[in-house]
């Protein structure tokens, strides 16, 4: 008669559970408004371009490297170059994701928990309804702990492929983002010291080779990209060190801390004994995924202190799969008896089917305020279709962006194009022809920077220079006077 004690958590309840999170994440995917980052990911990724002119006009001048922006180069390339369409990327990178994971997980139950938290995951229900590649790398970062799980396991016979797949996987998830490179480093470098330890050095070099080609091209593109940037996109702080310091460690505890604990805090209380564990250096691959982490995590401070002012609580997602592991590989062995940990492993499909839920606002915040404006813009479709337009245009080295994002937001309702754009240079004088409609809206400066005094100056003086008289007009203004209409029409009372 078997006696062992039935596993504390319940795979099919956690499974209902996930239930909740799928469904607010395709929601979110379809309902989410669109914010200014979204815009420059599409604007990287223009189907109407060649690969090459891409990469060389406008991927190579961005802060990330080129690998999301590619596939979603083609990705629109197939389907209608709706921005909305371009989100449901997420669906083949989650479900390609999913089955590979499948494929080089051994343990089956340990691959469950894992799959299913992660897709509880505050970050994974976030990034898989933007058109960003943070969910992208995500995967990636968990294939690599599955994968190096192989590499470590003592048992694995004919190990020999696993190390060029590691090197193509580094590739991916360097290239990827730059966070990524960072944290296959530190995962090679702990998994080659483990192999070390256990008196392997075969593999230990093994390791060291793979790890060392796989983040050679990240680094390469962050080369031949700094070139081409803005200096002021690429350089340390300002911050007198005390307070920048603050700043990070904040960025580090929202990130990792509170999105971690949001999402599952019972997951977490009921895994957390494994990661003391692997801090004791009681569970090997635990120890090696853990102080994978703890590295990453140093290096990103010591880049941010001392080149580029880069740390952002999204950033910390490349460590988010290995701790995600490491409580899943504690929780799967929990039996009912198991003490307060095994409690809360029982109680785990309750948080995940609440916890989702107290992130709403997050998940579908409209940080732009540009549907608003579309409403705006579509309650005079009658009037203003096929009629002339000025948008603001900014010399720069992404001198297309606001006439970019103007084509994506200033549609019909169908998704056609509505006005005829014309694009407004503050440098040079023009003459635009005036609407032959009652069509109150004449001019368009879209996604400015925040504080965007300067900007908003800049855009005021291409509409002037065009003709335009800025004096008689009426200023729209939508999400905190980053996006701006100037219409003719009389302002709204109590203005």
């Amino acid at each position: 008669m078997n006696t062992t004690p039935a596993h504390a958590l319940k795979l099919r309840w956690l499974a209902l559970a996930s239930v909740v999170p799928l469904a607010i994440m395709a929601a979110a995917m379809v309902l989410k408004p669109l914010w200014r980052d979204e815009y420059w990911s599409l604007f990287f990724s223009e189907p109407a371009l060649a690969l090459a002119a891409l990469l060389e006009t406008r991927m190579i001048e961005e802060v990330h490297p080129p690998l999301y922006y590619v596939g979603l180069h083609f990705w629109r390339g197939m389907l209608p170059d709706d921005p909305v369409i371009a989100r449901f990327l997420s669906i083949p990178i989650l479900l390609a994701g999913a089955a590979l994971i499948w494929l080089l997980g051994r343990n089956r139950r340990e691959k469950v928990i894992f799959l299913l938290l992660s897709l509880g995951s505050y970050w994974v229900i976030y990034f898989a309804a933007e058109v960003r590649p943070y969910l992208l790398l995500y995967v990636g970062c968990a294939l690599s702990v599955f994968l190096l799980a192989r590499m470590l396991d003592e048992s694995d016979e004919g190990r020999a492929w696993l190390y060029p797949l590691w090197t193509l996987l580094g590739i991916l998830v360097g290239l990827t983002h730059y966070f990524g490179g960072i944290w296959f480093a530190a995962a090679g470098l702990c998994a080659g010291v483990a192999e070390l330890i256990a008196k392997r050095p075969g593999r230990f070099i093994a390791i060291g080779i793979a790890t060392t080609i796989a983040v050679v091209p990240a680094v390469a593109w962050a080369f031949l990209s700094a070139q081409r940037l803005d200096p002021s996109l690429v350089q340390p702080s300002a911050n007198a060190f005390g307070t920048e310091l603050i700043h990070v460690l904040n960025q580090f505890l929202r990130g990792l801390v509170v999105k971690a604990f949001g999402s599952n805090p019972l997951a977490l209380l009921a895994g957390f004994a494994g990661v003391v564990a692997a801090l004791q250096f009681k569970q090997r691959f635990s120890s090696v995924l853990v102080f994978a982490a703890l590295i990453t995590v140093l290096i990103a401070f010591a880049v941010h202190f001392g080149a580029v002012n880069w740390i952002k609580e999204r950033a910390f997602i490349v460590i988010m799969p290995a701790l995600i592991f490491v409580i899943a590989r504690h929780i799967s062995a929990l039996r009912i008896g198991d003490g307060l940990s095994a409690r809360f492993a029982s109680l785990i499909p309750i948080a995940a089917a609440i916890m989702p839920f107290l992130f709403i606002p997050e998940y579908f915040k409209d940080r732009e305020r540009l549907g608003d404006l579309q409403a705006y813009v579509h309650s005079h479709a009658g009037a203003c279709e096929g009629q002339p337009l000025l948008v603001y245009y900014r010399p720069s080295l992404h001198d297309d962006f606001q006439p970019t994002v103007a084509r994506l937001v200033l549609r019909t309702t169908e998704g056609g194009q509505l006005f005829d754009l014309i694009e407004a240079d503050p440098n040079a004088a023009q003459q635009v022809r005036a609407p032959h409609s009652n069509c109150p809206i004449r001019a368009a400066a879209l996604l400015l920077e925040k504080g965007g005094g300067e900007s908003q100056r800049l855009a005021y003086q291409a509409f002037a220079r065009a003709g335009l008289d800025t004096e008689r007009l009426q200023e729209r203004s939508f999400g905190k006077g980053r996006n701006l209409l100037l219409v003719d029409e009389p302002a709204p009372s109590g203005r």
